[in-house]
């Protein structure tokens, strides 16, 4: 039998109580239905049960009363001999609690710090446990099926509670792996988790390409068509690159044969030297003609300048201008301050959805300037064993578009364009925001 529809309510309660929310639900039926407590220890002595406990009747009667859910809905656990604990199908996040409160029990069992008794009922050892814990055919059914039962159509949660509680687990997940080295196998893995080319590949699947068929083909045949005529002449500079993925399809789709890229991190740079294109490890704050001569295009995709701390985005719009040509073109794209109104909680990637990426979106004030801090966690499920990435915390600068304007025109001329980044139709000079909450800038420097 499945447990009781799922009860945010509930399941905060047996968190309260340290218990599991389908041992508590069993209780709760077996409480209703007034089986003896001997009867509820035998069904239900799992290793997250409290050894002995007794659950205040009343109050978990009162639970089940105020949620309207009868006895005719707790009927199949009041037999005792019905109520086994590998029948339960318990939720995402009290399978993933139980499941790493029991492998973490094991450990310590087995290295002796706790008494074998308290892992009665329990006959997988510690590596079963965990080789269960991280399978990702195991993981992935079940984390599909909670969001897809959770989240609107844009991905964003319809309840905060059970948002902050499966987040947290996920985290604590991650955590978990990390510290565990079981096997050789768990290593590997954990390994390549802290690995970059783990997470650019993650990045790539997850905001690069779908970005990149989304709207910067389109923004970027849009400026090529517009105001570069000959691509193969011209000598295009990428700030920022990443993973190389974009600058890849400038050359591809548009001919750009002199082109050059960098970026601030070493891992990155490594990944997009890899996919041929011709990047090095630099600063946007150190960038000048006298490492990068004169361009004739520069290029900043997927937000970049918005990591730059909010004081220093002016320096970098000024020395993007110092390496162009009179006459030379900037194009990139932006985010409105509301963007968080587009960004979505859930993530997915890959093949069969087998990357997801949780982010929970915070907006703060720092110095009278907004930004935007997310907290992002990405399970990778492509391989046997799930791969977990906690990328912590990581803020953005979201200025006022017509700020961004100003920089421009104070660093370029008063030649600059702003367009909504999906549909292309041009920003009026003192907007807001636009509808997808994403714009592209054409900067042209004035000449001499």
């Amino acid at each position: 039998p499945r447990v009781p529809p799922r009860s945010p309510a509930l399941r905060v309660l047996a968190t309260d109580m340290s218990v599991s929310f389908a041992w508590f639900v069993a209780l709760a039926a077996s409480a209703s239905m007034q089986v003896a407590p001997s009867a509820q220890q035998q069904a239900f002595d799992v290793p997250h049960a409290p050894s002995g406990a007794e659950l205040p009747s009343a109050k978990i009667c009162a639970a089940v009363d105020a949620l309207g859910v009868t006895a005719d809905d707790l009927e199949p656990w009041a037999d005792a001999s019905e109520m086994q604990p590998e029948k339960l199908q318990a939720d995402f996040v009290t399978w993933l609690r139980d499941l790493m409160h029991t492998a973490k029990r094991s450990r310590l069992a087995a290295a002796g710090t706790l008494p074998q008794a308290a892992m009665h009922g329990v006959t997988e050892g510690p590596g079963a446990l965990l080789d269960q814990l991280f399978s990702s055919e195991v993981a992935h059914g079940r984390l599909l099926a909670e969001l897809d039962g959770s989240l609107t159509v844009s991905g964003h949660h319809a309840d905060s509670k059970w948002w902050v509680q499966l987040h947290a687990t996920v985290r604590h997940w991650a955590a978990f792996q990390a510290e565990t080295r079981a096997s050789a196998e768990a290593a590997e893995a954990a390994m390549a988790t802290n690995s970059f080319a783990a997470y650019a590949s993650t990045y790539d699947c997850l905001i690069g390409q779908p970005c990149l068929e989304q709207f910067m083909s389109a923004f970027l045949s849009h400026f090529f068509e517009a105001h570069v005529p000959d691509p193969s002449s011209v000598k295009l500079l990428s700030i920022g690159c990443g993973t190389g993925l974009v600058e890849k399809h400038i050359m591809q789709a548009h001919g750009v044969k002199n082109l050059r890229a960098f970026d601030f991190s070493a891992e990155q740079v490594a990944v997009a030297q890899k996919r041929g294109v011709r990047a090095e490890v630099g600063d946007v704050l150190q960038m000048g003609p006298e490492r990068y001569g004169m361009q004739d295009v520069c290029f900043a995709g997927l937000n970049v300048f918005h990591y730059l701390p909010a004081h220093q985005m002016g320096e970098a719009i000024q020395r993007t201008a110092s390496v162009l040509k009179p006459g030379g073109w900037f194009v990139g794209d932006f985010i409105t301050p509301d963007h968080n109104r587009w960004y979505p909680n859930v993530k997915f990637g890959g093949e069969d959805r087998r990357v997801v990426s949780l982010r929970t979106l915070t907006l703060l004030e720092k110095e009278g300037r907004m930004h935007q801090q997310s907290s992002i966690v990405t399970i990778d499920l492509r391989s046997g064993r799930a791969r977990l990435n906690d990328a912590g915390t990581h803020c953005r600068h979201l200025p006022a578009m017509l700020r961004v304007r100003l920089l421009f025109e104070e660093a370029f001329g008063p030649d600059v364009q702003l367009f909504d980044a999906i549909s292309m139709e041009p920003l009026h000079r003192d907007a807001d925001t636009c509808p997808s909450t994403r714009y592209v800038v054409f900067a042209r420097k004035a000449a001499k």
